[in-house]
């Protein structure tokens, strides 16, 4: 089942997240908490389910470290500053495609 509007509602939210206060890297986490009940079956479209696949991949490189702080959480604490501004360009890229979907019907 596909559902861009859901995807499109959950995106905005994390772009909205990563234009706050904060470290990048916090505020990449809390775009995530946004959109991660987001699944790759909302995309029709295979390239915008690339996309967010490679997003959710990105996100979840560590895969070690304490169980309590989960995959995210760990995979941000060893990211770079330039792979967090890298991926925080691949969310609101992604946001944008998935409103443009939208925008087109």
């Amino acid at each position: 089942m596909s559902d861009i509007h859901y995807a499109n509602e959950k995106f905005y939210n994390a772009v909205d997240s990563l234009c706050g206060d904060g470290p990048l890297k916090t505020r990449i986490h809390y775009a995530f908490m946004s959109f991660h009940p987001v699944q790759a079956s909302d995309f029709a479209d295979a390239e915008l389910r690339a996309k967010y696949e490679e997003i959710r991949r990105r996100l979840t490189v560590v895969k070690d470290g304490p169980e309590d702080r989960g995959y995210v959480l760990n995979t941000l604490d060893a990211m770079s500053d330039d792979e967090a501004r890298q991926l925080s360009h691949l969310i609101v890229e992604l946001a944008f495609n998935i409103e443009d979907v939208c925008a087109r019907g």
